[in-house]
């Protein structure tokens, strides 16, 4: 295959810094983008990837992949006008991290299962953000909310097993599990539909008052810890 990247550049991120340059300097509506009115097009962009993944369409997750990776660039080219960061620092950033919080590979730490390195993951990032469950961005979907904060409180040794009916009535594993989930939830959205309540919002609500549980949790816990 021939190689189009330009000299010296394994891959042709250059090339594209270059491009997104131009356009900052000959569109007008390039120009006139920031971060911020730049915040839906990643959404946008990281939601038809996940399309292009579930598709299974090698063509269609590489043209959306571009997609996701242009908007990488293009806040890499405003903090570059900026003078407050560019790709070269986002690159050593990602990759400092990746070793920072891989210590049974770049460092003297083990992790045999894929469950000891999630929570060797959580314990990093809880310890970086100074927050018990690490950073969890409240503007992501409810569902994918309240499933991540359960993750990483279960990782971190604080979370509780699934309790009340919901447990009963669905099956243990495999295929029947995830059609009984999709079948309670659908369910749980109708009925708040038909109700007049926001399941997003009841949603976020109820998983900011498991954070504020979760977080008194810790607290007490290290509270008889001093005391002992």
């Amino acid at each position: 295959m021939m190689d189009h990247s330009p000299p010296g550049c394994r891959y042709p991120l250059d090339a594209l810094v270059d491009t997104m340059q131009t356009l900052r300097r000959r569109c007008p509506w390039d120009r006139e983008q920031d971060h911020r009115t730049l915040r839906s097009y990643v959404l946008e962009e990281a939601y038809e990837l996940v399309d292009a993944i579930d598709s299974g369409s090698s063509h269609k997750l590489v043209d959306e992949l571009g997609d996701l990776l242009l908007q990488v660039v293009f806040h890499c080219v405003i903090g570059m006008e900026q003078e407050t960061f560019d790709l070269n620092r986002v690159v050593e950033g990602i990759g400092e991290k990746l070793r920072r919080r891989h210590p049974h590979v770049f460092g003297d730490s083990t992790a045999s299962t894929s469950r000891a390195v999630l929570a060797q993951w959580s314990r990093s990032k809880a310890e970086e953000s100074g927050a018990i469950l690490g950073n969890i961005p409240r503007s992501l979907p409810a569902l994918m909310r309240a499933a991540r904060v359960q993750s990483r409180a279960s990782a971190a040794g604080i979370g509780d097993e699934v309790s009340g009916g919901f447990a009963a009535v669905l099956p243990q594993t495999g295929s029947s599990l995830e059609r009984a989930t999709g079948e309670l939830l659908l369910g749980i959205a109708l009925t708040a539909a038909t109700r007049g309540v926001d399941p997003e919002a009841a949603l976020h609500e109820a998983t900011d008052r498991l954070i504020h549980e979760l977080n008194q949790k810790v607290r007490a816990g290290r509270g008889k810890d001093e005391q002992g």
